[in-house]
């Protein structure tokens, strides 16, 4: 029987499948027994979010896009297989780097949180209690949000012709709260795989693309086919939540 964190990423799968549906098409799944092995091998019991996620793409990832890493099952078992040692609590690979720098990916946090998604130098080859903790740099606010990111913004994003960023100079205490707000006061879409740390939002024919990692500074991008909520979004960016342009 499928469980919360089955149906988390099989609403994502369905979700992508709306925008690009090609790229699912050659996905292939890691069995339960693939999955027991693996884990055997780390020494560890995955998350639930990440074996569902392997239960759908453990042997085979499609067209999504991960960049240089590999989340697939046999990119984690060959790391496992050369490298001792267990992770620091809280933290578990999720993705294997396929070119220099050599950064791989990483769940953060402990369940039934979402997890978040950072990325460190690798300790491939090496032993796994060296993960430079203090250098992970926290790049998703979820799992689904990394999954479902880049198709929505080659979708609904990038195709519309007018495009503006706007940011803090400095990180600002409660940037992403004052966005929040502007986001509700004038009736906006909070779109589902949104996380604490990025907001996708839709506002008629505009979308606006809001980031605040820890301890940096709160960039939106804004792209629009409509002039007029073009410059009514720019104008409560800047009066509303503080941003400027060209930061």
């Amino acid at each position: 029987m499928a469980d919360a964190n089955d149906t988390t990423i099989d609403r994502a799968i369905e979700y992508i499948r709306t925008l690009q549906p090609a790229v699912l098409d050659a996905i292939r799944p890691c069995t339960e027994a693939g999955l027991t092995d693996l884990e055997t091998l780390a020494r560890t019991r995955f998350s639930g979010i990440h074996r569902a996620f392997l239960r759908r793409f453990g042997n085979g990832v499609g067209g999504l896009d991960f960049g240089p890493v590999d989340p697939t099952a046999p990119a984690l078992r060959e790391i496992f297989e050369a490298t001792t040692g267990s992770l620091p609590p809280g933290y578990e690979l999720f993705a294997v780097s396929r070119e220099d720098p050599y950064l791989d990916v990483f769940l953060v946090g402990q369940e039934p949180d979402e997890l978040q998604i950072g990325t460190s130098y690798s300790v491939f080859g090496g032993d796994f209690g060296d993960l430079d903790v203090a250098g992970l740099t926290v790049v998703s606010g979820s799992l689904t949000e990394l999954l479902c990111y880049m198709p929505y913004v080659n979708t609904r994003y990038e195709p519309k012709p007018m495009k503006f960023m706007l940011s803090n100079r400095q990180p600002v205490a409660g940037a992403m709260r004052k966005f929040n707000q502007v986001v509700e006061d004038n009736g906006m879409q909070l779109i589902w795989f949104s996380s604490a740390m990025t907001r996708i939002v839709e506002f008629g024919e505009t979308v606006l693309l809001a980031k605040q990692t820890v301890g940096a500074p709160l960039a939106v991008s804004v792209a629009s086919s409509s002039k007029t909520e073009f410059a009514a979004v720019h104008w409560w960016l800047t009066r509303d939540v503080g941003l400027e342009a060209g930061v």
